[in-house]
Order: C-alpha cells, then sequence, then structure tokens
C-alpha cells in the first residue's frame, strides 16, 4: 500500500510519498533541527505505532516549543538536545538505525545556503546513509542550495522537488 501525506512546515509543502508493505510508518522515524517540531509532531499525532527522535541544538529552542506549541515528550516521543554532527557520529558508530530520517536544520539568517556546508560532506551524507534501515527513506530540506553530487552517489533513487529557492530531497536507502 502506499501513504500519501502532505506536510507543511515554514510554510513549504512537503509532499511525501511512502510505501509500507505493513502498517504505515512503523517503526523508529528521527528528524535534525526540531525548532517548533511542527513535522514531528503531526507524525506523532496521525501514526500511533511511530517511535520518534529529533535532535534540536538549542534547549531555548526546545523550550519556546514547549511553551507555546504544545511539545509534550513521551516514550514514543523524545527531544534530545544534542549536536546534530554529534548525534549522528554517535549513532553511526552504535549502527542504529531508522526508517525515516528527516534532515530539517536551518544555517544562517542571512540568505546564505541552508544547511551548513558541514551538513553536505560525504562523510555526514554517508553516516546519515548507515543510519538508514535498509529500505529507509532520507527526508533532506535545504535553502538556496542546489543538491551536491554526493546525494545521487550514494542514494538511488532521489527524487528532487523543487520550489522557488526550497529544495527538499527524497533519497531511498
Amino acid at each position: 500500500s502506499t501513504l500519501k501525506m502532505m506536510l507543511t512546515a515554514d510554510c513549504v509543502d512537503w509532499p511525501v510519498v511512502l510505501e509500507q508493505p505493513g502498517d504505515p510508518l512503523e517503526g523508529k522515524d528521527f528528524s535534525f533541527g526540531g525548532g517548533a517540531c511542527v513535522i514531528p509532531r503531526y507524525l506523532y499525532n496521525h501514526f500511533p505505532n511511530i517511535d520518534i527522535t529529533t535532535v534540536e541544538i538549542d534547549g531555548s529552542i526546545i523550550q519556546l516549543a514547549e511553551k507555546y506549541f504544545e511539545l509534550q515528550q513521551d516514550a514514543r516521543f523524545r527531544v534530545v538536545q544534542c549536536d546534530a554532527l554529534k548525534f549522528i557520529f554517535e549513532a553511526a558508530q552504535k549502527a542504529i538505525q531508522y526508517e525515516v530520517i528527516i534532515f530539517d536544520v536551518n544555517g544562517g539568517e542571512d540568505g546564505s545556503p541552508s544547511p551548513p556546508n558541514i551538513f553536505v560532506s560525504k562523510d555526514f551524507i554517508g553516516r546519515l546513509q548507515k543510519c538508514l534501515s535498509p529500505d529507509g527513506i532520507l527526508i533532506y530540506h535545504m535553502i538556496n542550495r542546489e543538491p551536491p553530487p554526493v546525494f545521487q552517489d550514494i542514494f538511488n533513487p532521489i527524487y528532487i522537488h523543487n520550489k522557488e529557492i526550497v529544495t527538499v530531497l527524497y533519497c531511498r536507502n
């Protein structure tokens, strides 16, 4: 069966098509860049069999999400305050795998490409790939940036969705 979802966050349309042989979105989902946790909370509220870990580097952002956006954590939904580089490095070393990884890390506010260059390096993307289950999906959000060739070198197939300055990559392991 095919599950089709349209997620909207930060004025960006996130069309997502996930093919699942069993129950839709069972297993572990992982997202970088919590912010208000719009996408993880949507998944949490609509898919009761999903286990979500979100990483956000800024503790004050987590506090704002709890206070103003009703972010509540429990056994199925956790927000970890940590640097994304450190988190993915440790997860890859421990061979922790996720069915879906949503990467939505923003860079500076000055119109520079987002995410920062370190997050599109071959080393980092390779570590993300190691953290995906064999049929896992990586959803990768970029602003003012063309997709680097490393994505096509590591993933097949890859789908690119462009809308103005926003690019979202959908990669299958």
